[in-house]
């Protein structure tokens, strides 16, 4: 553990002094900022070390998330042999081919995949959001760089997808359906995000959400969970999904899916507070939309198995829509205490589901260094 301690301080103390000296300017932004960029080596390098001890972490782990020996390891080994019992995605399937071109030995994937979600992660954060220490804050406490050591896959698809966005900001769709089948040939999960491109047309009040989420949680607690379940299978059309139903390690526990859904629904109300003052503007109500999905999803986590692979997806962006939306609130006093409480919030909320529960399986962590590994 005290690992990842060392690098989440080695990254926020550098992401604090990037933050102090880099501006943005905001295009298309309803703040319209008149702002400079200053543009440097030395920005440049600062850049570099805080996107190293995130990266070197993940690249060089061993036996670190679930999936790690079972899916990534033996598989990549299982490739080599001309085994197809994985089925992996066409994309993922042809970089390992790629990669065992430079070496068999396994540990390549991770230290590739590592690079690829921690690049277009850093590369959003530096070149995108609104405050460069916050994301960097929520990468980490939102559980999601945690994650990505054990959903390999999806996780590099999501990082890409998110860099796509600013050309979905911009209407550059047939670039960001570009990037969307390039993750979905990563992980075909990711082709959801082709929807990305009409959640801003949605169109939707505080009065209207409130009385949409008191039916569904209505509708939830007077059927119950059975009753849902055995519906879904009833009209699910592929056969092969079913056998998860009967897998219970696949469904989220109640407690968590009700936590999650708390600390969504909060904010949510973060979102809509300054909903009636930039309703109209394309990125705050697609981060408003998206919110307001990834809310709803957690109500079926208990129901369906695997739904928090689909939370992931849509609640992936809170790395930018949250201080984004913070940005938008005009009381400096109001902004604090907010962006506090969030902290806080996330940071109880990670320690409890990473380090006391053990989710995913990244505790103990220990490197390629400090084990002897067989290939």
């Amino acid at each position: 553990m005290l690992i990842y301690i060392y690098g989440i301080l080695v990254t926020l103390f550098l992401g604090y002094f990037i933050k102090e000296s880099k501006e943005i300017d905001y295009i298309g932004s309803p703040i319209h900022r008149r702002i400079s960029i200053k543009s440097s080596g030395n920005q440049t390098f600062l850049k570099i070390l805080c996107f190293l001890p995130l990266f070197l972490i993940s690249a060089f782990r061993y036996g670190v998330g679930t999936d790690y020996f079972h899916t990534y390891y033996d598989g990549f080994i299982r490739l080599l042999h001309h085994s197809n019992y994985d089925n992996f995605e066409i994309g993922y399937k042809g970089l390992c081919l790629l990669l065992s071109q430079i070496t068999e030995d396994p540990q390549i994937v991770f230290i590739c995949t590592s690079f690829l979600f921690c690049f277009f992660c850093f590369k959003v954060i530096f070149r995108f959001s609104n405050d460069i220490l916050f994301s960097l804050f929520l990468l980490i406490f939102t559980r999601y760089y945690f994650i990505s050591l054990n959903v390999v896959r999806q996780f590099v698809g999501m990082a890409i997808v998110l860099y796509a966005l600013h050309y979905l900001f911009g209407k550059e769709y047939f670039k960001y359906i570009f990037f969307v089948l390039v993750a979905t040939s990563i992980h075909y999960s990711l082709i959801l995000c082709v929807l990305f491109i009409f959640i801003d047309k949605i169109k939707i009040n505080r009065l209207t959400f409130f009385v949409c989420t008191a039916g569904v949680l209505l509708f939830w607690l007077v059927f119950g969970t059975d009753f849902i379940n055995k519906l879904v299978q009833k009209l699910l059309p592929f056969k092969k999904y079913l056998r998860h139903f009967a897998n219970s390690f696949l469904y989220t526990g109640t407690k968590f899916a009700i936590g999650t859904f708390l600390l969504n629904f909060a904010i949510l109300i973060i979102f809509f507070g300054v909903y009636r003052k930039y309703n109209h503007d394309l990125k705050y109500r697609f981060y408003l939309n998206i919110q307001l999905i990834s809310t709803l999803i957690c109500i079926l986590m208990t129901i369906l198995p695997l739904v928090e692979r689909v939370y992931y997806i849509f609640a992936f962006a809170q790395i930018l829509s949250i201080p984004y939306i913070l940005n938008l609130y005009r009381n400096d006093g109001l902004k604090k205490v907010l962006k506090l409480g969030i902290l806080i919030v996330f940071i109880g909320y990670c320690i409890y589901d990473i380090f006391v529960t053990g989710d995913h399986e990244v505790v103990p962590y220990q490197s390629i260094f400090s084990v002897t590994r067989y290939y």
